[in-house]
């Protein structure tokens, strides 16, 4: 009979109480609106009416408590369980259809489980072999700002975790005073049935510089220690790097400038070939801002920080200031005839934002996104020969005319504003916004696309508040496609509590 025979090390941590949570029933939230709007269609001159409502209550069940563990010992467990104020949704209705009904779950969590030896620590929470993540702040992150860029289609300036993930397994740390902190995990991963016996491993290391007030530098390395098990999914990283820096210089009171720069370098097998294979993700802005700060959203946003206009997206903020960003990725392999091939891309973007801090009532922002700032490829032979400068002279166009073929540097120039103005008991709040971009024109005769930048969409309109209590009166000019429609206009009344 064979035998499996496993050494477990097992922590086990007692709970002193801090705060229990607290019951605490009371009403958090009681709203509710309804609105009618009016409009006609410009294209074809047909008129009608819509009706929305939309409710909501809240109950707060009870407050936040904390569990945690205490010592002044050199070696002691700690580990810290807490459940946040919790809120149920006791019941919403949107246009008469019920939402959120009935008692959610309420689960407590464990936020720290720490094996502390003098300054060193050994945690024994799941957690991760990755290396990055870094994202700039910007005025404005973009009209498309959650998409990776990873190919022509959507871009951002962020900076992803890199490297082979594990998840189970310890993070052994140290930090030095503030001067320095250091910490690795040594991770496997569970195989689809949950079975932890897989001797498949990872680790990760990341160190923090703490001595530099206002300054953000960050360095990690990953690798994948599993032996003869390398990976070679695109996904699967044997090894990777991750550097960031930032700093905040502040000018005065109300303006500073923050400069930031990361990058990222993977292994990733790339279009089927993993010989030399090796990927580059570098982002680089800078930041001159004022009166600080990073809001979700702003009243009157239709363009910016949004998908296309309609979906949007409240973990995007933009911060008062002016910015440009550059992010840039560059990947190369060697095929099995030692051909060498390679592409590099980036895109900037400048931006600018405001929420009524330089002039009272008036919010605006704008942002140029440039994709394909920077577009070029490589393709070489086993002797070093531009195989690329071959092909476009047969094609009688430049070689730089060639890759640029269907990677255009193509503009998108979005810009919108709302200025609130008080008259007597009420408010008058115009708001106008335009989207201009490059678009296709023809393909010439040399097979090269011509493009013209235009406006593609735009809007207008005014709300007025404040002179009807608890009555806001909108009247709003909408167009999608300037190239293909006339717009709608649309007429709104709208009651909340």
């Amino acid at each position: 009979m064979k035998k499996i025979v496993s050494i477990v090390a097992a922590l086990a941590m007692a709970t002193a109480m801090f705060a229990d949570p607290v019951a605490n029933v009371a009403v958090v939230e009681f709203t509710g609106n309804a609105k009618v709007t009016w409009g006609v269609n410009l294209d074809d001159n047909k008129t009608g009416f819509k009706n929305e409502t939309d409710t909501s209550m809240k109950l707060q069940l009870f407050e936040h408590g904390t569990k945690a563990t205490e010592s002044n010992a050199n070696v002691w467990g700690e580990i810290v369980v807490t459940s946040e104020n919790y809120s149920n949704p006791a019941g919403s209705m949107i246009n008469g259809i019920a939402k959120d009904q009935g008692v959610k779950n309420i689960t407590p969590r464990v936020d720290k489980a720490l094996l502390h030896i003098g300054p060193a620590w050994v945690g024994i929470l799941s957690g991760d072999t990755q290396v990055g993540d870094m994202t700039p702040v910007v005025a404005v992150k973009g009209s498309n700002p959650w998409q990776d860029l990873t190919d022509v289609n959507g871009r951002n300036m962020k900076i992803y975790n890199v490297g082979k993930n594990a998840t189970q397994g310890i993070t052994i740390g140290f930090q030095a005073d503030n001067i320095v902190k250091v910490e690795a995990d040594i991770r496997s991963n569970l195989d689809p049935d949950g079975n932890k016996y897989t001797d498949v491993y990872a680790t990760a290391i990341q160190a923090d510089l703490l001595a530099v007030p206002n300054l953000t530098f960050s360095v990690g390395v990953a690798h994948n220690l599993t032996i003869g098990k390398k990976s070679t999914e695109n996904s699967l990283n044997d090894d990777a790097f991750f550097a960031k820096a930032a700093y905040e210089l502040a000018i005065n009171d109300t303006f500073y400038v923050k400069p930031q720069a990361a990058m990222s370098l993977e292994t990733p097998a790339w279009g089927g070939i993993a010989k030399d294979s090796k990927k580059i993700n570098a982002t680089a802005a800078v930041l001159f801002g004022w009166n600080k700060n990073e809001i979700q959203s702003w009243s009157g946003v239709k363009y910016l920080n949004q998908w296309d206009g309609s979906i949007a997206d409240d973990r995007i903020k933009t911060s008062n200031g002016a910015s440009v960003a550059l992010h840039v990725v560059s990947q190369s392999a060697t095929d099995d005839n030692n051909y060498a091939h390679g592409v590099t891309y980036g895109d900037l973007m400048i931006g600018a934002f405001d929420a009524g801090t330089l002039v009272p009532g008036l919010t605006f922002g704008a942002n140029l996104e440039i994709t394909d700032f920077i577009y070029g490829r490589k393709w070489e032979d086993k002797d070093g020969k531009d195989v690329i400068e071959e092909i476009a002279k047969a094609f009688d166009v430049s070689r730089d005319e060639y890759v640029r073929k269907g990677h255009y540097a193509k503009k998108t120039l979005t810009a919108e504003a709302k200025y609130s103005i008080a008259v007597g008991e009420g408010n008058v709040a115009p708001k106008a916004g335009f989207v201009m971009k490059d678009k296709f024109v023809k393909t010439n005769d040399k097979g090269l696309e011509e493009y013209k930048f235009d406006f593609k969409k735009c809007f207008f309109g005014v709300e007025l508040s404040g002179f009807v209590p608890y009555t806001t009166f909108e009247v709003m000019y909408d167009n999608a496609d300037l190239d293909t429609t006339k717009g709608t206009l649309d007429v709104s009344c709208k009651i909340s509590l």
